[in-house]
């Protein structure tokens, strides 16, 4: 059949702003912007031999072979400059299902002629596809016919296979099955507009049809009925009477508010006239019969046209809200898009002034972190989905609060677990500690909080020693390391040995301190980037790899000697000889022995003020024989004093001087205006050049962004002055993730800095000593 133009009073029947609206749509679907916009389609269902192959004929205007339609087709007519068809085939998920990957076909520039031959290609594929025996297949071949001429047709059609009414031997109980699925999947769309084809030569279908669509149409408002072969019927026969009653909308159990329409389908002699022949002779036949009595807008191909087109606007223009909505939220979208990209960056400077753009926005950002001020995007809102991944971005983006509580992580490790061995107080075994240590109620709240981060601190918990062992093992070491001191005292140099050996975790419990708080940190600065930058941007990837890596390889040589330096003191000098916190601790010992000695010279004199218990305790601490044979209690309260207050000195020049001086304090100056400032133009390309992919993508989102706001533009005509616009929010889509290459030093894998960031959901076990930091 030769392509034809429209008739004049088909085009007549199109509505300005109908026709605008439909443009409007296509304008935007052409540049592959496929919006959830819930537009409404045809449906079209009819048994076998109904006559949905010549309906097809009839709107499309081509010619095809007799097919048997066992699989659905989806037909898109669009209207365009040029005519083109393009034919593809779309398998389901079902299909592919077990088996290997089944052969793609798309064929594009097809013309008239040869679409018969591509309309057999794809079919056989779509039968290749087939398993058990089927002879229905879910898989769709899409027809897109695009014409200058079909202004009056610009919709999606899917026309959905069928089974005869009677029983057949070569459709299995699957087959109809899948048919009855495919139907429904379609028509449950609540804006499918349900075409039932019916033969007039079977006007049992009827009632099954329309059973078949109320399922999804309750109240039948998107259903339209479509009568074909009335040429077949005799003339003034009873069977002809009931379907022009039924046409006419008369009969009551099958009256639809849409109505019905009649079509004189082709014979298949007449299948290779051309339009206009295949047009005017069933007119002719309209007018010449008792179908002249039906009213011209219920009968013919041309005003069906028509009609298909205007209840496709109305329900459009119905679901005008979603449409604007759909519009403005990838508008929304497309403009954040071309904001992260920047301007076209063809020169220097152009490369230059995009660089200081990220570089000004980094050292703001990064301030804001520094200074716990959380107010720009990047760190997220409160009513952000309460998941796991969504609370560690939040964790990591907030640096000053995870810094905080790192710090507070290994002061309390410190304090817990930063001693060698534990020596239990005078007469405790270890045994009766273990129990009393295991009735003891969980760490407090604070500690619980930071669960997941102490997990990061590769710790040991000490090594418990009795008073009595102790003193034992030290004896030995008194005698041969005694030096001037006056016999039975304690030697302070052997004190500070004491010392270094139960401070041995120091540095490791340090080391892995530093090394945390520095992937953190660079976790926070990926973040950031990911944030500023478009992902798979070469900026991005050469700012981390070049400059970001640079920085923290530098810092980590940084940290390990300001650690060596703080720990040097305390590993190798001497112990301080002015240190108030070990003086008062030596002063209240003092006191104590000064009240024991009190005690004592009062027992002998008035042994009737204490109580037999009290006398029997007393007694039995001034009589008791030394245990060593130095001053043990003196050695060990010096020893503690000093580990005290050394440790809490270490704990505040860790934070300090190592954390907040060699680190965090520097974070906003990894990517300054400064260093920017200093590229020559090679350097200015490698980081600012932009790939062909990104000139592309550019290209792309500025005609994207420029169709939806025509569409916009049109539509504010039909919206309510009232109405609130919406306002949009833009949706992070990063994914946690290391751009660091491996290298000698101790890191943790991405996804175990991830875990530690979740939130908690268990409370640790009780620390192995009982000493917590307030």
């Amino acid at each position: 059949m030769a392509d034809a133009h429209p008739d004049t009073p088909v085009l007549e029947q199109w509505n300005a702003q109908e026709r605008k609206l439909q443009e409007i749509i296509d304008d935007v679907r052409s540049h592959g912007l496929d919006l959830d916009l819930d537009l409404p389609q045809i449906v079209l269902l009819g048994n076998r031999n109904s006559g949905k192959t010549s309906i097809v004929e009839a709107i499309v205007r081509m010619r095809f072979t007799t097919r048997r339609t066992n699989f659905p087709v989806e037909w898109v007519l669009r209207t365009t400059e040029s005519s083109e068809i393009k034919v593809k085939v779309c398998h389901t998920s079902t299909s592919t299902c077990g088996v290997e990957k089944l052969p793609s076909y798309t064929k594009e520039g097809v013309v008239s002629s040869s679409y018969t031959k591509v309309f057999n290609e794809a079919t056989q594929v779509i039968q290749e596809a087939l398993q058990g025996g089927a002879t229905i297949s879910e898989d769709t071949l899409q027809v897109r016919i695009c014409r200058a001429y079909l202004y009056e047709i610009n919709f999606i059609m899917i026309e959905l296979p069928r089974l005869d009414n009677s029983e057949q031997a070569e459709h299995s109980a699957a087959d109809r099955a899948l048919v009855e699925s495919l139907a429904n999947r379609y028509m449950s769309n609540q804006n499918a507009i349900i075409v039932l084809v019916v033969s007039a030569q079977d006007q049992t279908a009827v009632q099954e049809l329309l059973q078949l669509a109320k399922l999804h149409d309750r109240n039948q408002i998107r259903t339209l009925g479509v009568i074909t072969k009335p040429d077949l019927l005799k003339p003034g026969s009873e069977e002809e009477a009931n379907i022009i009653r039924l046409v006419e909308n008369l009969n009551q159990s099958a009256r639809l508010p849409l109505g019905w329409h009649v079509l004189r389908n082709s014979e298949s002699v007449e299948r290779c006239l051309g339009k206009d022949e295949r047009d005017k002779r069933e007119r002719e036949f309209f007018n010449a019969t008792s179908w002249s009595s039906v009213p011209p807008e219920n009968k013919g191909i041309g005003t069906l046209r028509g009609r298909l087109s205007r209840i496709l606007m109305t329900r459009a223009k119905r679901n005008l809200k979603s449409l604007i909505d759909g519009f403005e939220i990838t508008l929304s979208e497309r403009q954040f898009l071309r904001k992260q990209l920047g301007e076209p960056r063809e020169g220097p400077k152009e490369r230059q002034a995009y660089l200081n753009n990220i570089a000004s926005q980094f050292q703001a950002v990064s301030l804001q972190a520094l200074n716990g001020n959380y107010l720009h995007d990047f760190f997220g809102r409160l009513d952000l989905d309460d998941t796991g991944m969504a609370y560690a971005q939040i964790r990591v983006r907030k640096l000053r609060v995870l810094i905080r509580d790192l710090n507070r992580t290994f002061a309390f490790i410190l304090q817990t677990k930063g001693h060698a061995y534990e020596v239990l107080p005078k007469g405790v075994s270890i045994d009766d500690y273990t129990r009393q240590h295991n009735q003891k109620s969980p760490c407090p709240a604070f500690a619980a909080s930071l669960h997941n981060l102490m997990r990061l601190y590769p710790t040991e918990d000490p090594k418990l020693m009795t008073f009595q062992d102790t003193v034992k093992k030290l004896d030995n070491e008194f005698v041969v390391g005694q030096g001037i001191e006056f016999l039975g005292t304690s030697n302070d140099q052997l004190a500070a040995e004491f010392f270094r050996h139960r401070a041995r975790p120091w540095g490791a419990i340090a080391r892995s301190h530093a090394q945390i708080a520095s992937q953190m940190a660079r976790t926070f600065v990926n973040e950031l980037f990911s944030h500023l930058i478009p992902k798979n941007n070469r900026t991005r990837e050469t700012i981390l790899n070049e400059v970001v890596e640079h920085f923290f390889e530098t810092k980590a040589l940084v940290l390990e000697r300001k650690i060596e330096e703080l720990l040097h003191h305390y590993q190798h000098g001497h112990p301080p000889s002015l240190d108030l916190g070990l003086g008062t601790v030596l002063t209240d010992r003092q006191r104590r022995l000064i009240e024991k000695e009190f005690l004592k010279r009062l027992l002998e004199t008035q042994p009737g003020l204490f109580t037999d218990t009290a006398r029997e305790n007393l007694g039995g601490n001034v009589n008791s024989k030394p245990e060593s044979k130095f001053d043990a209690e003196d050695f060990f309260d010096k020893a503690r004093a000093y580990y005290q207050t050394s440790l809490h000195t270490f704990t505040d020049n860790m934070i300090v001087l190592v954390i907040e001086n060699c680190l965090i304090e520097d974070l906003p100056n990894i990517f300054t205006l400064q260093f920017v400032g200093q590229m020559d133009d090679q350097e200015l390309e490698k980081f600012a050049a932009e790939s062909n992919e990104i000139i592309k993508q550019r290209s792309v989102l500025r005609d994207e962004c420029e169709a939806l706001e025509r569409g916009l533009d049109f539509f504010r005509r039909y919206k309510d002055p009232k109405r609130k616009r919406t306002s949009f929010n833009e949706l992070d889509s990063l994914s946690p993730s290391s751009t660091a290459r491996p290298g000698k030093r101790r890191r943790l894998a991405p996804e175990t800095i991830w875990e530690a960031l979740q939130k908690p959901q268990i409370v640790p076990p009780q620390s192995s000593v009982s000493k917590q930091i307030q």
